[in-house]
């Protein structure tokens, strides 16, 4: 026999998501004026993937190891995957993670979580003003550009990650 009598349903539980606020800190010195276009030594602080528009681009904050320059923040970024949210495995970003990884890239590596790959590792990179002529991508874009500052608006940032050094 059943029984049909009403009973109260439980109460659910009172969790509360709390949106935590991240660590912000200062990310190192701006590039001084004596700083010019070449290859610097700099290690990995911070990598994450950022959505614009539809493409998700990651982005790499970096720091210069030593030197006169030691301690200037560059920044660097490409696009990790398309509006699909694919990786290309022949894309920049796969191959990026292949040299930060010194292997080629299988299905259960973080390629989702580029801290997890890059943070904490130094690399060879090639550092330059912007390759258009103008601010925004305007005008012709050439690699020799990234030789010469165009602008006041115009400031040094990271074109390419060369090589993973391994400092022992």
């Amino acid at each position: 026999m059943q029984d049909h009598t009403y009973r109260k349903p439980k109460p659910k539980t009172s969790l509360k998501l709390i949106k935590t606020k991240p660590d912000l800190r200062l990310g190192g010195d701006l590039p001084s004026e004596e700083m010019w276009p070449g290859k610097y030594l700099v290690i990995c602080e911070g990598a994450w993937i950022q959505e614009r528009g539809q493409r998700h681009n990651a982005v790499f904050q970096f720091s210069v190891v030593d030197g006169k320059f030691g301690g200037t923040a560059l920044r660097h970024w490409i696009t990790a995957a398309d509006e699909g949210g694919f990786i290309s495995p022949v894309g920049r970003y796969a191959h990026y993670c292949a040299l930060a990884l010194g292997r080629p890239l299988d299905e259960t590596d973080p390629i989702d979580d580029p801290g997890e790959i890059f943070v904490g590792r130094h690399f060879l990179v090639f550092v330059g003003y912007r390759k258009s002529e103008r601010a925004g991508g305007g005008g012709q874009v050439s690699e020799e550009r990234a030789l010469v500052r165009k602008d006041a608006r115009d400031y040094l940032r990271v074109h390419q990650i060369l090589s993973k050094e391994d400092l022992r």
